[in-house]
């Protein structure tokens, strides 16, 4: 499976996780000839416009840009490179961008799943079909994600395998050192072994706020605000969460937009 010509970018905002990807790819022995990194979408395309990359490692969601954006942008900056989607989101997606000729792993990164996504590259770089990266094809991908992530739904993983659920039934995460329990509608509980940073990151910027070092929640589902040093927040199933005060005029300027 060695390409000794093929250059790899990988786009993620977490360092924790370019570096778990990288040191995957060069300990493997994938015989990859440069990997680059990059930490946000305007970094990534400077790096694409500067070097011949042939593959990308991209994740989604991303402060300020996130990778629908930095896909936007590859063709009209006349970048000809493979995708894989590399994120926390839902397996439902999966389909929709493999019929444009990509592919897509869920974190944590299953070492035989990516394993298969680098053959299915490979296969298709030795049939000469990568080579035509076009803008329909950027084009149909767009319109696939639009499709698939509109429900804005999310898989939770579990000793089994994943829980699928939607960002708007979710009241609140709350931390427990290495773990975290997803505070549902109808007073449901998910606890998974990730942190509370790493839960932010999978859900929406713009629908949850961390009011505390140890509280996530869903804007949409606050009940009420009370005023004080940094205040509190009622929930929809009324649990009070203390807002820092550290935290309080971002907290203010967010619900307000709500």
């Amino acid at each position: 499976m060695k390409e000794k010509s093929t250059s790899i970018l990988i786009v993620d905002d977490l360092k924790i996780h370019r570096d778990y990807l990288n040191n995957i790819l060069s300990s493997q022995d994938f015989g990859f000839m440069n990997i680059y990194e990059a930490d946000n979408v305007d970094t990534a395309i400077n790096i694409l416009v500067e070097n011949k990359i042939d593959l990308i490692f991209l994740d989604v969601e991303m402060p300020e840009k996130n990778g629908f954006e930095l896909i936007k942008l590859l063709s009209s900056k006349g970048i000809n490179a493979e995708v894989i989607f590399v994120t926390a989101y839902d397996r439902y997606a999966i389909q929709a961008i493999r019929n444009n000729a990509l592919d897509f792993i869920i974190k944590p990164i299953d070492l035989k799943e990516l394993e298969n996504a680098l053959n299915r590259y490979f296969e298709k770089k030795i049939t000469n079909q990568n080579n035509i990266v076009s803008h329909e094809k950027y084009k149909g991908l767009l319109n696939s994600l639009t499709d698939s992530f509109q429900s804005n739904r999310i898989g939770l993983p579990t000793l089994h395998g994943f829980i699928f659920i939607d960002e708007k039934d979710i009241v609140q995460c709350e931390a427990d050192n290495t773990y975290t329990t997803f505070h549902l509608i109808h007073n449901r509980k998910i606890i998974i072994s990730k942190t509370l940073k790493e839960c932010e990151e999978i859900l929406n910027k713009l629908k949850f706020f961390r009011i505390h070092h140890s509280h996530l929640v869903n804007l949409n589902l606050i009940k009420e605000y009370v005023r004080g040093e940094g205040g509190h927040v009622t929930l929809i199933n009324d649990q009070i969460i203390p807002v820092s005060r550290n935290k309080k005029q971002l907290f203010l300027s967010l619900i307000k937009k709500v």
